[in-house]
């Protein structure tokens, strides 16, 4: 009696899974193809109203590549020009910032380490009825040394953080979540 009893819970776990599944978590089955336009670089206007903000000419370009190569790395959605997409992403930077990390060890005014972060809204909608599927807000950082064996430069930084925010941008649109 027990042994059945054992056999028909874990039958009962093995059928219902624990809710993961693969694919796309769209909120519609037909939902195929993207468009993704190019994004907007609004760091210049915050830099205007804030002395101690900056900017980064050409990282809209460079994110937006970055996004498209991402979803056909993914394959879950195609990219497509806009009169062929299901759905449209657009984007804006909100925030570019470069601080200061770690100090020198022998001289406190010397920077041995900076931090970059990008932040962006994000806006996918539906091409066929104009409605907003959902909007949300993304950002992403990554670190450089100026010198040592591990220095890099400040753009090698951008290009890092702006790869994972197209990963977690891609990860958003395809999952849902």
């Amino acid at each position: 009696m027990k042994l059945g009893y054992l056999l028909a819970c874990f039958f009962l776990v093995m059928v219902c899974g624990c809710g993961y599944r693969t694919g796309s978590l769209l909120p519609d089955a037909d939902i195929h193809t993207v468009y993704v336009k190019n994004f907007r670089n609004d760091t210049f206007l915050i830099k205007i109203r804030r002395v101690n903000k900056t900017s980064q000419l050409g990282i809209e370009t460079k994110l937006t590549d970055e996004i498209i190569r991402r979803f056909m790395l993914d394959g879950t959605l195609k990219v497509t020009v806009k009169e062929n997409a299901d759905v449209i992403l657009e984007g804006r930077i909100t925030s570019f910032s470069l601080s200061p990390r770690q100090f020198d060890s022998t001289d406190r005014r010397l920077v041995a380490q900076f931090g970059v972060r990008i932040g962006v809204e994000l806006t996918l909608t539906d091409a066929a009825t104009g409605e907003i599927i959902w909007v949300d807000d993304i950002e992403k950082g990554a670190t450089f040394f100026v010198t040592g064996s591990l220095a890099r430069s400040e753009e090698d930084a951008v290009d890092e953080a702006s790869a994972e925010l197209a990963r977690d941008i891609v990860i958003r649109v395809v999952e849902g979540w």
